[in-house]
């Protein structure tokens, strides 16, 4: 009988430790609590006013700080979402989906693949034409305007959707409406999505990672390669070009593992090992190096990091046609603080660049941009 009090007791001390630990974690900082991924937005601490106490404005806002900033937080986070994911195949994402074998989507690029957000024949013919002309315009410059559809990880593994979504019918789709009108108009289009189904379960490295939401970095480091060529062939020049002699096998990571990550669990999920080139830049021999804007959504951001920038005398990198990049590391940079007709003169090449779910709507109003600025050069 004594034994088992004493072992209550213990027990009794043990849960008061366990309750008590997060608020002196919280006060020492001890141990380090692990960072969460992604996009997590804190709440932010609120001054201390008479009026905001009597008013009840500042309690709420204290409270819901206080409740994200006490020690070990992002730690039971993690465990809360480890639970969650292990045992109840549930994940804790923005727009996440868990597909067959736990292959990880973004829900947009479903719905996109089967068409849902379709804006119709009118439309996307409207937009290509627009394209068509902004080309005109800037080739008569003596400016390279190219449109990249990005392919998406929903077009790609359609198969391993979650069976939620195997009685779904397939409508037309906005990218594969966009590269049909594109290619029949003339305007310089590559189509990634139909090349890197042509070569699906034909390459030695995965195209697309199990626990990621873009396209590999062994896929894109292929694209960035292509796009080069193509700069090329349209604007008659030869340029310096990336390579690589080794290509290294490991488990997945940053881009690879990014969607993944962001779900914050406590342990790294295990998946195939996807190829990671080790490039290197050609000495330069006299090749031309042309300046260039690139246009594009999250797709992009592996191939700007990748030193893509190498290549070219002048590089930009227009997020979503909003912030630019490099600038923006620095200070806050965006497009709207240029001048358009500056930037048309200072480069030489202009790429579009959008996945599946953002190709309707490639350049995020710059082509709009061009086409006014041309008019409003024509009335004067």
């Amino acid at each position: 009988m004594e034994k088992k009090k004493f072992f209550n007791q213990i027990l009794n001390f043990l849960g008061v430790l366990l309750f008590l630990y997060p608020a002196f974690n919280g006060i020492t900082g001890l141990v380090k609590d692990p960072k969460l991924d992604g996009a997590v937005e804190l709440k932010k601490d609120t001054s201390f006013s008479l009026k905001g106490w009597w008013d009840g404005t500042w309690q709420e806002p204290k409270e819901e700080y206080l409740s994200e900033k006490f020690g070990c937080r992002n730690y039971f986070v993690r465990l809360h979402n480890e639970i969650d994911f292990r045992i109840f195949h549930k994940g804790h994402a923005r727009n996440l989906v868990i597909g067959k074998e736990d292959i990880l989507y973004e829900r947009d690029y479903i719905l996109t693949y089967f068409g849902k957000d379709f804006l119709g024949t009118d439309v996307i013919t409207n937009n290509v034409n627009k394209i068509k002309e902004a080309q005109r315009i800037l080739s008569e410059k003596g400016k390279t305007l190219i449109v990249v559809l990005a392919a998406g990880k929903g077009s790609f593994y359609p198969e391993y959707f979650p069976v939620e979504f195997d009685s779904m019918k397939r409508g037309p789709t906005n990218f594969e409406e966009t590269s049909k009108l594109a290619t029949d108009a003339g305007v310089n289009f590559i189509d990634f999505s139909v090349y890197f189904k042509n070569q699906k379960g034909n390459t030695p490295y995965l195209l697309y990672p199990k626990y990621g939401v873009h396209w590999s970095q062994y896929a894109m480091t292929l694209a960035a390669d292509s796009l080069v060529r193509f700069i090329e062939s349209k604007r008659f020049i030869k340029m310096q070009h990336f390579k690589w002699n080794e290509i290294a096998l490991k488990r997945a990571k940053d881009i690879d593992y990014d969607i993944g990550s962001g779900m914050n669990l406590l342990s790294y999920l295990n998946g195939p090992k996807m190829g990671y080139p080790k490039i290197f830049f050609e000495e330069n021999k006299g090749e031309v190096k042309p300046s260039i804007v690139v246009i594009a959504d999250s797709f992009y951001w592996g191939i700007f990091n990748m030193g893509f920038s190498n290549l070219f005398s002048k590089s930009h990198f227009w997020y979503y046609n909003n912030e630019v990049y490099p600038e923006h590391y620095k200070s806050p940079t965006y497009v709207n603080d240029l001048d358009l007709a500056s930037q048309l003169n200072d480069h030489d090449v202009f790429v579009l660049m959008a996945t599946e779910h953002n190709i309707a709507g490639a350049g995020w109003g710059f082509v709009d941009a061009v086409i006014n600025l041309e008019n409003k050069n024509e009335v004067k």
